[in-house]
């Protein structure tokens, strides 16, 4: 004879219901959060390596038009500071700021092109030149007020005339280096510094977190790395011991400006939103200062630690 289910059969049966759908629930949420996080942290890791190669760009370009008297390193933290010591580069160290100059600091298209003149004075600018953005540099048809002259052994500048029997259009004088400014101050309206700041910080971002940004003397601050948690900068100096030579990381600068061999940049940076699991971070090497504490809200986040020696080559 047939007989119904009992109500504790019907209760059983809908509990392991409830279980198997609670376990296919989260196995598809866990996948689903997979698949929106690997997303995300591709982004993130892609818009960091851009915005790391324009840092790497400004650096290694230190120094570049600037004449002798400015080839120098210190550890003002001003702008004022560094003009008035004639620093193409300096460290400061409390707040940490890696502030320089360089002719091609600035974002406008022909920033970085540059060229020489012939023994008649005119200005040549090579085919196939490239500014610091990438763009080829112009031949023909410069502009006077856009370019600065500097001796060849540069020490000191001068301007240049509009002059149509140059194929350039312009005449700056015989064994010149000629430099695009663009109408710019020289070299006040060159100089730049990194530093962080809590200003235009996204929500994203773990609390105690900052943005770097890059601000040109007399420019509003523009953001660069966001989510970054430390910032810290030495000079890479070489130095003669026990008939070797030897390498070291200091935020003093050498005294010997030829010593100077690059500039190490360290970060430790958020890549992607906060998890549900805590994570083992990655940290800052002895060559970076050491660890940084890491906070327990902060070991929810995936962190990126970041040390680059970038060689400054301007600075001879």
């Amino acid at each position: 004879m047939n007989r119904g289910y009992s109500l504790i059969e019907l209760i059983v049966t809908i509990v392991i219901i409830l279980i198997l759908g609670a376990g296919a629930v989260s196995a598809y949420l866990f996948v689903f959060r997979k698949g929106v996080e690997a997303p995300t942290i591709i982004k993130d890791e892609m818009e960091l390596q851009l915005s790391l190669a324009q840092l790497l760009k400004d650096v290694e370009s230190i120094g570049f038009g600037l004449t002798t008297n400015y080839l120098k390193a210190g550890n003002s933290c001003t702008f004022s500071d560094l003009l008035t010591n004639n620093q193409a580069v300096s460290i400061c160290t409390s707040p940490i700021q890696l502030l320089f100059m360089s002719l091609s600091s600035r974002s406008q298209k022909e920033s970085g092109c540059w060229g020489y003149t012939d023994k008649t004075g005119c200005a040549i600018i090579r085919t196939g030149t490239k500014s610091a953005l990438g763009y080829d540099c112009p031949t023909s048809g410069l502009t006077a007020t856009d370019y600065t002259a500097i001796d060849f052994y540069k020490t000191s500048t001068s301007t240049c005339t509009a002059d149509t029997t140059c194929p350039s259009g312009l005449r700056c004088g015989p064994d010149k280096l000629v430099f695009y400014t663009g109408g710019n101050s020289y070299p006040s309206d060159f100089a730049a510094r990194y530093y962080l700041s809590s200003a235009n910080l996204p929500d994203d971002c773990a609390t105690g977190t900052s943005v770097l940004v890059k601000e040109l003397n007399g420019d509003i601050a523009q953001p660069l790395i966001s989510c970054v948690h430390t910032f810290r900068v030495y000079y890479l100096i070489k130095s003669a011991s026990g008939g070797g030579i030897s390498f070291s990381y200091s935020t003093s600068p050498p005294t010997n400006i030829k010593d100077l061999k690059g500039i190490r940049i360290c970060m430790l940076v958020q890549v992607g939103k906060r998890r549900e699991s805590v994570l083992t971070p990655q940290n800052l090497s002895a060559n970076c200062g050491g660890s940084v504490t890491i906070t327990s809200d902060q070991r929810y986040y995936r962190w990126k630690a970041i040390e680059l020696d970038i060689p400054v080559r301007n600075l001879k």
